[in-house]
């Protein structure tokens, strides 16, 4: 059996998903399509251009009275967890993302609640037998020109900035102005990014100190040299005095 929800009408992310389902089905590796959505009574017409499309069936949970009424991606899981655990499908195809606040939450929700494994950005999705195999789209996050102080801080995996991958440790500071588009890699990537007003006036680093002036710089430096946790600068979390690195030796 195929299962494919749909969040609230109309969404082309969750078209592709009965898209999918329906080339499975062609491909004889899913027996049923099943649509469901969770919202206003006026999804009906988005479980219509489903069974449109090719879904053998539909369910509809009405949720919520008006359109503009937001169904938290919590509680959108655990009434399709319900839904599942009723229809006993073979795999649970959702869309990306809702189209109105850009939220990505309800399928990873849903394979938690479950206890499923989940594969998320799919792009094409071939059965054998009990195991899926999943192609991952090579996503890109935009980040706009009129972002200020743009950094990228990589912990994990290479992403791919302008054609250069970027390696552990490294952080990429952009230009204002400049409107940049940030991929995962092909191995996926975790990132963090930072943007804000720029500071006024010059910054000086030193391995993980980071100060308007030099003299703050020495000062930070004699601080950590002289450990005194407690009553010093640097004041470490609680528990967390069993470790001490030392400063570099380097100038």
């Amino acid at each position: 059996m195929m299962w494919v929800p749909s969040q609230k009408g109309g969404l082309p992310v969750s078209a592709e998903a009965v898209e999918e389902a329906i080339r499975l089905k062609e491909a004889g590796t899913a027996s049923e399509i099943v649509a469901v959505s969770i919202g206003v009574k006026q999804a009906q017409e988005t479980l219509r251009t489903a069974l449109a499309m090719g879904a053998d069936r539909a369910i509809l949970v009405v949720a919520a009275d008006d359109v503009h009424q937001d169904i938290e991606p919590l509680a959108v899981a655990k009434i399709l967890k319900g839904i599942v655990e009723a229809e006993a499908p073979g795999l649970v195809l959702c869309g990306k993302q809702a189209i109105d606040n850009d939220m990505n939450a309800t399928g990873q929700m849903l394979a938690a609640l479950l206890g499923w494994s989940q594969a998320t950005f799919a792009s094409e999705v071939a059965l054998d037998g009990d195991a899926a195999v999943v192609e991952v789209k090579d996503y890109g996050i935009g980040i706009p020109a009129e972002v200020k102080a743009k950094d990228v801080k990589r912990s994990h995996g290479i992403p791919e900035i302008a054609g250069d991958l970027f390696e552990t440790g490294q952080m990429v500071v952009f230009r204002p102005g400049d409107a940049i588009t940030v991929k995962a890699g092909a191995a996926g990537a975790r990132l963090i990014l930072l943007g804000g007003e720029t500071l006024g006036g010059p910054r000086y680093i030193w391995w993980n100190f980071v100060a308007s002036s030099k003299d703050k710089i020495e000062a930070a430096k004699a601080a950590w040299a002289n450990g005194d946790w407690e009553a010093g600068r640097f004041q470490l979390p609680p528990g967390d005095t069993d470790e001490f690195i030392p400063l570099p030796d380097k100038r």
